[in-house]
Formats: structure tokens, sequence, C-alpha cells
């Protein structure tokens, strides 16, 4: 089942401070899961594009946590939409 990992900042400017590293983690990965990003003070909520698409392997996991802090990433399986 495909899965969204999400990473949440505390808002935008946390997020602009951080989003070259972010990218930086993201370079060379697999791409498998979406990844999508939660601003808690706004509560926007911004799905990447495909093209930033991962594989989220247990190193992956372990890098996103001790960047953004383990209670900032959370990984979901997608549910299915029915129209």
């Amino acid at each position: 089942m495909p899965k969204e990992i999400w990473i949440q900042f505390a808002n935008k400017k946390a997020y602009e401070e951080k989003e070259e590293e972010l990218r930086h983690i993201f370079e060379g990965e697999s791409r498998r899961h979406g990844r999508i990003l939660f601003l808690k003070e706004e509560k926007a909520v911004k799905h990447l594009p495909r093209e930033f698409s991962i594989r989220m392997d247990e190193r992956t996991k372990e890098d996103l946590e001790r960047f953004f802090g383990k209670e900032n990433i959370k990984e979901k399986a997608k549910s299915l939409k029915f129209l």
C-alpha cells in the first residue's frame, strides 16, 4: 500500500529555514512515497510534487527524525479515495 511521509514545521519561517537541508536529504533517494509538509501555526498542508517522492527506509527515516525531530515525522498509509 502506498504511503505518505508527513513532515511538520512550526510555521512557514521554520520551513524556509530548513528548506535547503530538506532538499539535500532527499537528493538521490529512490522515488516511492509522497511527501507532505504541514505548517502547524498556519494549519497549511503542502503536497510536494512527484519528483520529491522518496523510498522511506530505516536510514532515511532516522535522518529525518534526527534533523526534524521524531515528533515531526509521520509515516501514514494512503487511504483509498472513492468517487
